[in-house]
């Protein structure tokens, strides 16, 4: 095998782990309509497992939408990615 033709297989081999690694980078993608959190004032009159209800968990081990911020559930943060492959896009407004 010439030298031109190993780094073009050794690129080949490269580009082909950087795209299979890429591609599940991200292998849930999720949508969270944020709309019922701006509904006032029903919003304020959220507990912790209307939250919970409305953006489920699954199958996933911790909720994929949300991280509770205190034991006591009185806080909670939205990520967009809150895992390395989970993407989660939050909408506002219908959409």
């Amino acid at each position: 095998m010439s030298r031109q033709l190993t780094i073009i297989a050794i690129s080949a081999v490269i580009g082909t782990l950087f795209l299979s690694s890429h591609a599940n980078a991200k292998q849930f993608k999720l949508e969270a309509d944020m709309d019922p959190l701006i509904n006032l004032p029903n919003a304020y009159q959220l507990k912790p497992e209307d939250l919970e209800r409305i953006y489920p968990k699954g199958n996933f081990e911790t909720n994929p939408y949300f991280e509770w911020l205190t034991s006591k559930k009185e806080r909670a943060i939205f990520k967009r990615s809150p895992a390395e492959n989970v993407e989660v896009k939050l909408t506002i407004l219908e959409g």
